[in-house]
């Protein structure tokens, strides 16, 4: 009997301690209070939620300990303004399998808008979930020193250990679906600070955006963007957006090194932009670009070493050019096609640009196009 007692414990020790080191606990919420039960918490926690259960959240849930969040179904109230589902101040974030609803339809004014997920420390995870109806982005990657992450240490605190030095890096967004999202997706902005070594990968984006599936800009450096859908929107991506000045840091928000593969837009303005100022933004690669009945399908400006190398056309029906290409400075353009549509010259508009090299279109419309 003893033995076979022992043998039971050896059995659930292995559960709790794989290879010989001793597991995270896992902490299963069920219908208790979640700001208790993340207070609670042991650091490097996994919380087991219900995702049939939907909580309703009249205040954020503050991450300000490394912890992991399986399951987690949240959604904000009606009319209430200016509040994020989840708000992370703490390294080692980790989220999955997820659906957050914000309240879209019942806060329209554009002062009090707010991201569902709100991340300003590194070494995070975000993978497999649905974002809905948010107000403003569906996740929000920021430096504590930008003014949205900065007001919200102000109101609730949780103050954890990435936010001292105003730089995010290293995570992963992964898997997601976006719907009725008023803003992008997903949005990266070191404004204040500095973003840093993530990826964003297999984002698809549906309907009701004023914006794009995702947004990379203001002072971020090595994103790497992979396997974008989105329709009805601005954009599929936008990269090297920048704001204008933000408490005189304006000349140093410069975007470096960015790559993105596999981008596809359907019924928007364009697949890939680039608005942005003349500041010194460099290292910009696109590849694999495709725009089905896009205004301009990509637009490219004010970047040093920009390489476009595969753009598909398909229905377009504006007398705009396929690129628009303005001050850039060390261009590669290959791989460039239009498979249906009217096609308006130039189709690719290059102004204000050295050091060019340019392949010829693939013009692969029918003989009745």
């Amino acid at each position: 009997m003893r033995y076979l007692s022992l043998a039971g414990c050896l059995v659930v020790a292995s559960l709790w301690c794989p290879s010989g080191a001793w597991a995270e606990p896992y902490i299963v919420v069920g219908d208790r209070d979640i700001h208790e039960v993340i207070e609670d918490a042991p650091p490097h926690s996994t919380l087991v939620f219900d995702r049939t259960r939907p909580i309703t959240l009249h205040r954020p849930a503050v991450i300000d300990k490394p912890l992991t969040l399986k399951g987690l179904f949240a959604r904000l109230p009606d009319d209430l303004a200016g509040t994020p589902l989840l708000f992370v101040t703490s390294e080692g974030f980790k989220i999955t399998d997820f659906e957050l609803h914000g309240n879209r339809d019942t806060v329209r004014d554009a002062e009090v808008r707010s991201s569902l997920l709100v991340i300003s420390a590194g070494n995070f995870v975000v993978e497999n979930g649905v974002l809905k109806n948010s107000t403003q982005h569906g996740v929000l990657i920021a430096s504590s020193r930008y003014h949205r992450p900065r007001t919200f240490l102000q109101r609730y605190g949780g103050a954890g250990s990435g936010t001292e030095s105003g730089i995010v890096e290293r995570g992963v967004v992964r898997d997601l679906v976006i719907q009725s999202v008023s803003r992008d997706g997903v949005s990266v902005t070191g404004r204040g600070g500095m973003v840093r070594h993530i990826l964003i990968e297999n984002i698809r984006s549906f309907g009701g955006s004023d914006r794009g599936a995702v947004e990379v800009a203001d002072g971020s450096e090595n994103v790497t963007v992979r396997n974008i859908y989105a329709e009805d929107s601005a954009y599929a991506l936008d990269i090297m957006h920048d704001h204008g000045t933000h408490d005189g840091q304006y000349e140093t928000e410069i975007n470096r090194n960015h790559y993105a593969e596999n981008i596809h837009a359907v019924r928007s303005r364009r697949a890939v932009r680039t608005r942005n100022r003349n500041l010194g933004h460099s290292g910009l690669t696109l590849r694999n670009i495709t725009a089905e009945d896009c205004e301009v399908p990509v637009q490219v400006s004010n970047v040093t070493g920009v390489l476009i190398d595969g753009v598909r056309v398909m229905n377009h029906q504006h007398d705009g050019p396929l690129l628009d290409i303005s001050n850039v400075r060390g261009l590669q353009i290959s791989n460039v096609s239009i498979l249906s549509g009217t096609l308006g010259s130039p189709a690719i508009h290059i102004r204000h640009s050295t050091h060019t090299q340019v392949d010829e279109l693939l013009d692969a419309r029918g003989s009745s196009e």
